[in-house]
């Protein structure tokens, strides 16, 4: 993880999942809420987390249900439900700041060999009353990956392919799909079902 990352979960420390239930946000113990998530050609335990998409894919897909996981252990998830009894500890500032201090110290991120033998699998899930979509992305580690796409992202715009006013990226100029058809890097996956989960979701760890 890189050092912002690591600064981010610490502040985090002692505080609830945070899900969004019709529309609105709700908290959850941390810890509580876990499922086994199958990647194609393997099946991976997750943890629910509190993570961006829950805000922002809401507003870009108007999904009004939605959670993130992320992927972990069983001996990683029994130290999470240990946490949420110390949780009032971990939220002292002063228990944050000796641990953000210690993280000074520590190298800024993964080294360039770590990173290059990385890879990242990413899963989604769309549904409603009468239908379940589910699509997976296999991609480099990452940060390498936002390092293209936002190259990619640049190069749209400087080439005038882009919509006026405040967008989100996936309704802006999908990138999923651009990444895809401009660089071999992101794998090979179902054009239809990336097109849905744009339409009606986001290429992350997204139930709902």
């Amino acid at each position: 993880l890189s050092r912002g990352t690591t600064k981010t979960m610490i502040e985090n420390l002692g505080e609830p999942q945070v899900v969004r239930k019709n529309g609105t946000y709700h908290h959850q113990l941390m810890g509580s809420s876990t499922k086994v998530i199958p990647f194609g050609s393997f099946d991976q335990l997750a943890l629910g987390i509190s993570w961006g998409d829950v805000s922002t894919a809401y507003r870009s897909t108007g999904i009004p249900n939605i959670e993130v996981f992320s992927g972990t252990s069983e001996e990683q998830v029994a130290k999470v439900r240990k946490m949420v009894k110390l949780s009032f500890i971990l939220k002292s500032r002063i228990v944050k700041n000796f641990l953000m201090g210690r993280l000074d110290k520590k190298p800024d991120g993964p080294r360039d060999e770590k990173r290059e033998k990385a890879r990242m699998f990413l899963w989604g899930k769309v549904s409603d009353d009468n239908q379940e979509v589910e699509a997976r992305l296999e991609t480099p580690n990452g940060y390498t990956l936002t390092a293209k796409t936002s190259v990619l992202i640049a190069q749209k715009i400087l080439n005038g392919e882009y919509l006026k006013n405040y967008h989100f990226n996936s309704n802006l100029i999908g990138i999923p799909i651009s990444v895809a058809n401009q660089t071999t890097f992101m794998g090979k996956f179902s054009d239809q079902i990336i097109n849905y989960i744009l339409e009606k979701g986001s290429l992350f760890s997204l139930t709902s």
